[in-house]
């Protein structure tokens, strides 16, 4: 029994950290699926993407076939997610499973509390070894404190630098320098590995530089302002990473949720920054814009004109383009070089206008071609397919993974992504039906933007100024300055991983707002896992099941002789063997066996003479003790059943257990006969700790049960320690019971 609680705890445990991985289960839920995820924080670290916080909709799928409705969840336990790029999919997958969850909470386990909240919005700074998060809003709550203004959490996933002994991939926090804090979200971020270098420009602020929260009732505390600083993160130490804040020149405007891209471009590449918003609609409880006429204005000119920040001078130039959408903010952006780097295309997809929520989401594809500063729309809308809010990440030069995102706020109810990951062909410019990191190519240059800077697809652009010509002429040199790709590093091909997945239950009922077929509730590694469990319960139940064998086994082998020796004497004697008292009930009579027997034998009259054919045993004066008389002693059936290793099978009818029956030698019984109570069979002389204590906690006169009476009792349901008297069939209650102990684990999933 102990090892099947022992394995009962496991697998309660084990269901635990299974249901704990997504986030609201519910009754009669079987599954859980991502239906909306805007404004996380994401970057790639070498093979992974890393996703984190943002506006995380759950959607359960109940047991009768039908899902319930969308809801958002706090993520308490501070869960980061990542997608591996060695793993292939269909779009009409289970892609929720795609996903592996990764604790922030210190120790991996538990809720975050103030150490690692879940933010909203904000970003995520990395090179190729790992990633620091910054800015964003958390909610403001009674619960626990707000992380300090100051705090900043780096993820290590690799060291670089100096070798460390004992190096673990983990969390490391640290400290913003003076005179800067964490207080700023809607920004545009950008990393460049080859640099070691990420930056965070615009976005916005409290009117007076102070805390921002997620919707506070006090106006102070809503980041609603916009910021005009560009945070730099230099990560060439990885165990001293430098933080800079820095004032954006006049004409570069602070915005909300523009796109920020790094180019090779330069000495040490460029930045661009793209689209953006002023008033935007999520800045008021009624989710409309505050001045939407002005705001479109605003978000048109940052489309129309590019903001360009040289990494290697530290200079700012604005450049103007031609042909472009209007405003576009909570887009999402990457960038394509040509294999020559003749030009260098910027592919913006997704988003809106940012002023109201309820209109269609975005689903075009635009490229915006460096240095000619031209746009080129790649591939028109998919009703219903659109989507803000969402990150988009290469895989291969030749695709764009677009993942998450949020769909318009057209009606009552919450409409879920037709599919939480798209693939786009950045060479074709056509949407993909899945991923698979054994096909991939070189990058080639649309023809529909050749169509528009010439060349071929490997490069050789024709058009390398802009149409209206160069903004500043510095801006001309820095184009021609190549960058050193030698320092860029890739990573690909990756290896191919299992496509083994997890079970799912079949939507049914109304699916009219899409999905994604439903994501399992339980990761992929139950199944394997379950398999290692089951097969160790397997080994120890066998295991055990040989030593208590071998136990039963050997006492009866050692008392054989023994026995055989007492049952022949008893047998020609026709005489009780003379016991000892017992060892377990320590409020029994005193009197043996023998004087039970001369008691009963002169209490019986004699028997009359016989004249024939019957002889009785006359008892002679004064010469032995007083024999039994011919109706005392032990029948054969008594001899068999007491001295034989049969006794344990007529035993098996009786009071007493079957495996605790005749497999201890006569003199080391802890039966008494005189008192008709039956003990456990023990070894006489032996008395374990846990037998004291019971046997001093025995006050009422009744024996009290062992250790072994309470695992008896659990599996025959017969209270070992009872009494039984011969001519009365009232059982005596047991003085003394040992007490259940109870699993310290649940069966029922957490609610998250």
């Amino acid at each position: 029994m102990a090892f099947l609680a022992l394995a009962f705890c496991f697998l309660a445990a084990y269901a635990n950290v299974a249901s704990a991985q997504f986030e609201g289960w519910v009754e009669n839920q079987v599954n859980a699926s991502i239906c909306l995820w805007a404004q996380p924080r994401g970057a790639v670290i070498r093979d992974t993407v890393y996703l984190d916080g943002g506006f995380l909709y759950w959607r359960q799928g109940l047991s009768n076939g039908e899902y319930g409705a969308p809801e958002q969840q706090e993520n308490p336990l501070g869960l980061m997610y990542t997608l591996n790029f060695s793993r292939p999919f269909q779009t009409s997958d289970n892609l929720t499973a795609l996903l592996e969850p990764m604790s922030k909470a210190r120790g991996g386990v538990g809720n975050t509390n103030n150490d690692a909240p879940n933010y909203y919005d904000g970003a995520m700074l990395a090179n190729d070894a790992q990633l620091s998060l910054y800015g964003g809003l958390v909610r403001k709550t009674d619960a626990f404190q707000p992380p300090r203004a100051d705090d900043t959490l780096t993820y290590q996933a690799y060291q670089y630098g100096p070798l460390r002994d004992q190096f673990e991939p983990g969390f490391v926090s640290s400290r913003l320098p003076e005179g800067m804090t964490r207080y700023v979200a809607y920004g545009g971020a950008a990393n460049a590995p080859s640099e070691n270098t990420a930056w965070y420009v615009g976005g916005l602020r409290s009117p007076r530089w102070g805390a921002v929260f997620q919707r506070s009732a006090n106006l102070t505390e809503n980041a609603v302002n916009a910021s005009d600083t560009l945070i730099t993160l230099d990560m060439r130490t990885q165990t001293s990473i430098q933080w800079r804040n820095d004032t954006l020149p006049g004409g570069v405007r602070g915005r909300a949720n523009p796109e920020a891209v790094w180019l090779p471009v330069g000495e040490r590449g460029i930045l661009a920054v793209v689209g953006g918003v002023t008033y935007p609609d999520w800045l008021t409880s009624t989710r409309r814009s505050e001045d939407a006429a002005q705001s479109k204005v605003d978000g048109d000119e940052f489309m129309r004109t590019i903001d360009i920040y040289d990494v290697a001078n530290g200079t700012w130039y604005r450049q103007v383009t031609s042909g472009g959408p209007t405003a576009r903010t909570r887009a999402c952006a990457v960038v394509a070089p040509a294999r020559d780097l003749s030009s260098i295309n910027i592919y913006l997809y997704g988003g809106y206008p940012g002023v109201d929520p309820t209109v269609e989401m975005n689903d075009e594809v635009w490229v915006l071609s460096l240095p000619s500063f031209t746009w080129t729309r790649l591939s028109e809308g998919r009703l219903g397919q659109g989507r803000s809010g969402h990150k988009c990440f290469m895989p291969y030069p030749d695709q764009m993974m677009v993942v998450g995102g949020m769909t318009s706020l057209a009606g009552d109810d919450l409409t879920c992504l037709p599919s939480l990951i798209q693939v786009y062909n950045l060479t074709s410019g056509r949407w993909m039906d899945g991923y698979d990191p054994d096909k991939h190519a070189h990058y080639g240059v649309p023809a529909a933007v050749r169509e528009v800077i010439g060349g071929n697809a490997e490069g050789g652009a024709t058009l390398m100024t802009p149409d209206a010509g160069w903004s500043d002429e510095r801006l001309a040199d820095v184009f021609a300055t190549p960058y050193p790709t030698t320092k860029i590093q890739t990573w690909y091909p990756y290896p191919r991983a299992s496509e083994a997945g997890r079970p799912t239950v079949e939507p049914g009922g109304n699916e009219r707002d899409g999905g994604d077929g439903g994501g399992g509730g339980v990761p992929q590694w139950v199944g394997p896992t379950l398999g290692v469990v089951l097969g160790l319960l397997f080994a120890v139940a066998l295991l055990g099941g040989i030593w208590f064998c071998r136990r039963r086994r050997k006492p009866r082998r050692d008392g054989a002789g023994t026995e055989d020796k007492a049952r022949i004497m008893s047998w020609m004697r026709g005489q009780p063997t003379v016991h000892k008292p017992s060892t377990v009930t320590a409020s029994e009579n005193a009197s043996s066996d023998a004087d039970a027997a001369a008691e009963q034998a002169a209490s019986l009259p004699s028997d009359p003479p016989s004249e024939m054919m019957h002889t009785p045993i006359v008892e002679l004066h004064d010469t032995s003790a007083p024999p039994e008389l011919s109706d005392t002693g032990l029948s054969h059936v008594q001899v068999i059943a007491k001295h034989t290793r049969l006794g344990a099978v007529l035993d098996a009818t009786s009071i007493q257990p079957t495996y605790f029956s005749s497999s201890i030698p006569e003199d080391a019984r802890s039966v008494s006969p005189s008192s008709g109570v039956f003990g456990l069979d023990s070894p006489g002389g032996i008395v374990s700790p846990i037998d004291e204590v019971m046997e001093a906690r025995n006050f009422s006169g009744y024996p009290v049960a062992s250790q072994g009476d309470g695992h008896l009792r659990q599996i025959s349901e017969v209270t070992v320690g009872s009494t039984s008297n011969a001519g009365d069939d009232t059982a005596m209650p047991s003085a003394f019971s040992l007490p259940l102990t109870k699993t310290p684990f649940s069966r029922s999933r957490p609610t998250l």
